[in-house]
């Protein structure tokens, strides 16, 4: 059997990367997806970083809120591609009230015994009667 070796003679186009969606809240995660038939290697920037196989798929669930670029540049024997970028925007989650009261809170011990003690003697005044 014989291998044989194809060379375009050229460096690759810029890969093409994608991102499942530019903005996500807090504690979500976004995918990043990417691929370059004419590259041997990927090497991630950015926000991300290392080397990567010509195509594939990550998870990418940043940790707080700001605006993350995704930096991809391939390789192959006649040179490196020209880069590209997704980004990401990471917004706080907002605190929706939805109709429902939000609670009181909290009540120390001395209310708690007031209020027992006024419970009490509202029942003493109503055996009384």
């Amino acid at each position: 059997a014989s291998t044989v070796s194809l060379s375009t003679g050229a460096t690759p186009p810029a890969p093409t990367l994608s991102i499942s969606s530019t903005s996500v809240t807090l504690g979500n995660s976004a995918t990043i997806t990417w691929s370059d038939a004419f590259a041997s290697s990927c090497t991630a920037s950015g926000s991300w970083s290392g080397g990567l196989a010509q195509s594939g798929t990550q998870q990418v669930a940043p940790s707080s809120v700001g605006t993350y670029t995704y930096t991809l540049s391939c390789s192959n024997a006649s040179g490196s591609s020209p880069s590209a970028t997704a980004m990401l925007t990471v917004t706080a989650a907002s605190s929706s009230s939805n109709g429902g009261g939000g609670g009181g809170g909290a009540l120390d011990m001395l209310t708690l015994l007031g209020l027992a003690g006024l419970v009490l003697i509202k029942k003493r005044k109503a055996k009384e009667y």
